[in-house]
């Protein structure tokens, strides 16, 4: 598989006064090549994967002078601002499932993957969503009566952005 895609950048990130209304459109070129094996109750499916991003938009932050006349202070104000980045990601991905046509059956995936960033001075750093190991397992049991009973299990790493919401400054109560 070989694709092209376009999406507009998520509304915050470029409308006038909060975001960047200058933005284009995000831009992907992605590729994938797979292949699966099957052998009685046991299918194995695994795939290589690609992706070179263009004009992403990530959230940063900028210091801000600002100076509050009435009240005699200085401060500095973190504001949020959108530079335009382009991206990659790449990785490996496998699913084995067993399916023995009883009542029991289950599946366990695996990926391996980098979603990375560059910015304008060359800065390489971890996308908003980058998870390098996913694992899920799951089992499942065809109950009686049309029901079913299921567990998954799902272990990451990744997501290395923790959002920043506010900050208490004790003097300004």
């Amino acid at each position: 598989f070989v694709g092209r895609f376009t999406q507009v950048p998520p509304v915050e990130r470029y409308a006038e006064g909060t975001g960047n209304p200058d933005l284009p459109l995000m831009s992907a070129w992605q590729a994938s090549v797979g292949a699966d094996w099957r052998q009685g109750a046991w299918t194995l499916d695994s795939a290589l994967f690609a992706s070179h991003m263009e004009h992403l938009v990530v959230r940063d932050t900028e210091l801000v002078f600002r100076a509050d006349y009435e009240g005699g202070r200085l401060y500095d104000e973190s504001v949020p601002i959108f530079p335009e980045v382009t991206g990659r990601a790449f990785g490996w991905e496998t699913m084995l499932r067993l399916e023995p046509g009883g009542s029991l059956w289950g599946w366990a995936a695996l990926t391996l993957s980098r979603s990375l960033r560059v910015g304008d001075d060359g800065s390489v750093f971890p996308g908003d969503y980058d998870q390098p190991v996913a694992l899920t397992l799951l089992g499942a049991w065809d109950a009686p009566r049309s029901w079913q009973v299921s567990g998954r299990f799902r272990v990451t790493s990744g997501h290395p952005f923790t959002p920043l919401y506010g900050v208490y400054d004790p003097e300004w109560d």
